[in-house]
């Protein structure tokens, strides 16, 4: 009979409570019945927890007229400073919320030459990492700054900042941001 309940529960939380969830369900409904008594009817009878997918935010994609070309072509060295810089957001969970990180890397020294960090993913994100690197390397002209094509990096604002110091922006392809289709 109490397995009748369990898969009763099961079906009710549409195939995805474990154990756990289920016992409170059943403690509700005025039943004594423990956790690894639950596990083991759920096994016998073969119920088995659909697991939900992660939900993760991305930045919606460039509009296409912001598309840019692949200026590197997978060519990840540089022979002098200043002359191809990478670029991304990364996200970080921490216990006091989300955090993203953008940093700017030199392909010649392999090192950061500027960064920004924000609780939120948008274009003044990745304005103030552009211009943290602008500013700490004297504001060079003609750098290749390598960026994927997420929406932060086709924002207006950085789009302008770009072109008046002469950076040559380019993108890799939708996830995959070094290749050169």
């Amino acid at each position: 009979m109490l397995s009748v309940h369990v898969a009763a529960a099961f079906e009710r939380s549409k195939r995805t409570y474990g154990s756990p969830r289920i016992r409170i369900d059943l403690q509700e409904d005025g039943m004594r019945v423990g956790r690894s008594r639950i596990a083991r009817l759920r096994r016998e009878s073969g119920l088995i927890a659909l697991r939900k997918k992660a939900f993760r935010a991305t930045p919606d994609s460039c509009p296409t007229d912001r598309v840019m070309p692949n200026r590197l072509g997978r060519k990840f060295a540089a022979r002098a400073p200043n002359r191809k810089w990478v670029t991304d957001v990364k996200h970080v969970r921490t216990s006091a919320g989300s955090l993203y990180p953008a940093p700017v890397i030199d392909l010649f020294s392999r090192r950061a030459v500027g960064c920004a960090i924000s609780t939120e993913q948008d274009g003044k994100l990745s304005v103030a990492a552009l211009t943290s690197a602008l500013e700490a390397r004297g504001n060079p002209r003609n750098v290749i700054v390598h960026s994927y094509r997420g929406g932060i990096y086709g924002d207006d604002e950085y789009v302008k900042k770009a072109n008046a110091r002469r950076l040559r922006r380019g993108k890799g392809r939708t996830s995959n941001p070094g290749t050169t289709r």
